[in-house]
């Protein structure tokens, strides 16, 4: 049968709505298919959450991150130390980004409006019985904890502070805003959760050895844990020591149940009040004053990764929490490192060996305020065994013997 002009463009019309037709429904099968995995993410990880942690607590942890660095530093976060850990949160600054199946919420949208509204709806912002924040406090707490400066070294053999404020990009800039909603929103998905950990995207963290830590406190009371420091430029505090102590934000802000309870009532009030400051770490640290909860020393947060120069620890038997500025490839070390330490936690040792390619036994070498022990001995062996001997010393044998050995 001949084809006539109709008939052709009959055919073409129905060949065409066809292909559309099939392009639609593709696209909402691939929509459907996406969400239907990020659901099944989410309901996965309500169902670990509820079973898989027994008797030790469950730490729920907010990552902070942008679509600046999403992609290239959270991989490596999520295959190690989050590999099989389901309380967390990705938090973010920009709406329709995850990796894989993960999502990253953009914890800005209307933030600071609903903020507002609450803040209005409760009759403004509460008063303060301490003013303007400018509260002498204590610069050397008990426990012989240094505090760094918001961008300085308190000391430059241990934990060093790297200033953001010399960091000017777009995305550390957003950063300062994301603290405060975080921990709501963190709240608002664990609300069961023991304690709560926010952490920056290039921050390892040793979450078996802070379980460890954490089992023997009460979750129930009010704690706030990190590496403590001390700011100025925020809440009217114009000199150092004036302002309140905060936990250094890149190493981890650790605050229990109890301490989140307390703040989540006075939230809103203080998203508002200290959106001006300059870093959001800092802000927690006055809502936490707000709140009535100063932080409490408390070892193991970490500025900067071990590298080849890693300095001997001060104590090779502290178990370490975090360490910050860590690259991926420092995270995989760090990480197979802290496995190999199992079932117990892992120390200052443990890693000192791992990234210390010179460990070994060494005569007549000192190294000025690294002993932990010291006394006569006849020789070199005796000194080497006797150190061997000591449970204190560096993992993988490390000894320097001219202190023990007689000339």
């Amino acid at each position: 049968m001949k084809a006539t002009p109709r008939r052709v463009l009959t055919l073409c019309f129905f060949c065409g709505s066809l292909v559309i037709l099939i392009t639609i429904m593709c696209r909402i099968h691939i929509h459907i298919s996406l969400a239907d995995e990020t659901d099944a993410f989410e309901t996965r990880r309500n169902m670990a959450i509820t079973n898989s942690y027994g008797n030790r607590p469950l730490i729920a942890v907010g990552l902070k991150t942008g679509r600046e660095t999403l992609h290239a530093r959270v991989p490596m976060q999520l295959l190690t130390f989050l590999n099989g850990h389901d309380a967390f949160l990705l938090l973010g600054d920009a709406p329709g980004h995850a990796v894989g199946t993960v999502p990253m919420h953009d914890i800005l949208a209307n933030a600071y409006e609903e903020a507002e509204r609450a803040v209005n709806t409760s009759g403004g912002l509460m008063e303060r019985p301490f003013g303007n924040g400018k509260v002498p406090v204590d610069l050397e707490p008990s426990g012989g904890s240094r505090l760094a400066r918001r961008g300085t070294v308190a000391d430059p053999t241990k934990d060093m502070v790297k200033s953001g404020q010399d960091e000017w990009s777009g995305g550390w800039i957003l950063d300062a805003h994301k603290n405060l909603p975080g921990l709501k929103l963190l709240f608002k998905s664990f609300p069961h959760a023991d304690w709560f950990l926010m952490i920056d995207d290039d921050t390892h963290v040793f979450l078996h050895n802070l379980q460890h830590s954490l089992s023997k406190i009460d979750a129930n009371k009010p704690h706030y844990f990190g590496q403590m420091n001390r700011f100025k430029g925020c809440d009217g505090v114009g000199e150092y020591g004036l302002g309140p102590n905060f936990a250094q934000g890149g190493t981890g802000i650790v605050l229990s149940r109890g301490a989140m309870e307390r703040v989540m009532e006075i939230i809103d009030d203080c998203t508002v009040r200290y959106r001006e400051c300059w870093a959001g770490d800092i802000r927690v640290g006055l809502c936490l004053r707000d709140a009535g909860i100063p932080i409490t020393p408390f070892p193991g947060f970490h500025g900067l990764p071990p590298t080849k120069d890693f300095v001997f620890p001060t104590d090779p038997c502290e178990v370490p929490h975090t360490f910050h500025h860590a690259l991926p490839l420092q995270m995989q070390m760090l990480y197979e490192t802290d496995l190999a330490a199992r079932p117990g936690p892992s120390s200052m040792a443990d890693f000192y060996a791992r990234f210390q390619p010179r460990s070994g036994v060494y005569p007549d070498t000192d190294r000025p305020g690294a002993d932990f022990a010291t006394g006569k001995l006849g020789n070199a062996q005796d000194c080497e065994d006797k150190c061997l001997e000591l449970p204190r010393r560096v993992s993988g044998g490390s000894c320097w013997t001219n202190e023990w050995c007689a000339p």
